[in-house]
């Protein structure tokens, strides 16, 4: 791999990893109509599935020698 192409993956893995990880629990704690258990308890499912997800796609681009 290139270091221009490992660039572009590192910072497309790391953006995602961001708005999946970061972003998206802190828009789910914030919201509001909804008890603050089930909030985290969403947030919390979310985090878990998010790494899940990450974890089987970055397999899988691995073994496609994406990265």
């Amino acid at each position: 791999m290139s270091w221009w192409r490992a660039l572009v993956v590192g910072l497309l893995v790391t953006i995602v990893a961001t708005v999946m990880l970061v972003v998206v629990p802190d828009a789910l704690v914030s919201m509001s109509g909804m008890a603050r258990g089930r909030r985290v308890l969403l947030a919390t499912a979310w985090f878990t599935l998010a790494i899940a997800a990450m974890a089987w796609a970055m397999r899988r681009l691995q073994r496609a020698h994406v990265v």
